[in-house]
């Protein structure tokens, strides 16, 4: 009798075992399926972005409406110049294309409740015009620009070392200015606390203001992983090299 039981609790724990076994190589095999849709995504994204010829829906810009409200622009410019004045304005944080600003995060009235808000009001807007899931994109930085006559009064055409970005007006006190995008031939100007939000390689300036001073918070934003995406850009220059040289060649042929 004592040997029958023991003979079904072995094959109960057996059985157990096999259920475990099996159980968890279905997890590690979903797992892996998932990490590996999530992969060709990323992957998918980084090709889009920094293709050689911007996609359309790429080219798109949007207004975001009442992002922060005027006290808070109010807040953040007065934050911002009080901190300037210990610290002053930098003009040489950007190596291609400096403008003359302060990183918000070395402001710490402002660090915490920029972060909250871009995360909150701003983020989620990608995913739903842009198509690039919330999750993907990080802050890379946001910073306080200040246009003025006698300094800096305006941007040259560029395109931003991130994927992503966005300006938020901070006042109106002053004649000129607004963004401009070359590849539609775009001027965007937005009212107090409105968002403009787009894709960093959409080549854009800031165009001169003539009068005042004009205040703007912008950030940039990055597809996560930046090292998978800097890969596939390095691998995307290195096809259109050896596709160069292939039709270089064939042309001598």
């Amino acid at each position: 009798m004592k040997s029958t039981k023991s003979k079904i609790v072995i094959i109960v724990i057996v059985l157990i075992i096999l259920f475990i076994i099996s159980f968890y190589g279905s997890y590690i095999n979903q797992k892996n399926i998932i990490l590996h849709d999530k992969k060709n995504e990323l992957q998918n994204i980084c090709h889009k972005v920094n293709s050689e010829n911007l996609p359309e829906d790429l080219k798109k810009v949007y207004i975001l409406k009442d992002v922060l409200s005027k006290e808070d622009c109010d807040y953040i410019i007065k934050e911002s110049e009080d901190y300037a004045l210990e610290h002053g304005w930098k003009q040489d944080r950007h190596e291609h294309y400096p403008t003359t600003d302060n990183d918000i995060k070395n402001i710490k009235n402002l660090s915490y409740l920029i972060e909250n808000m871009v995360y909150r009001k701003i983020i989620p807007y990608y995913s739903h015009y842009y198509n690039i899931p919330s999750h993907l994109l990080g802050i890379d930085e946001t910073f306080i620009v200040k246009y003025s006559i006698g300094g800096q009064n305006y941007l040259e055409p560029h395109v931003d070392g991130d994927d992503f970005g966005f300006v938020i007006t901070l006042n109106k006190d002053f004649v000129g200015g607004g963004t401009y995008f070359l590849n539609t031939e775009n001027k965007v100007t937005s009212d107090i606390g409105d968002a403009v939000i787009f894709c960093g390689k959409n080549r854009h300036m800031g165009l001169e203001i003539t009068e005042g001073t004009r205040y703007i918070l912008a950030g940039f934003l990055s597809l996560k992983h930046h090292t998978f995406c800097d890969n596939v850009k390095k691998s995307m220059e290195e096809n259109k090299d050896t596709t160069n040289k292939e039709n270089f060649t064939n042309y001598l042929h």
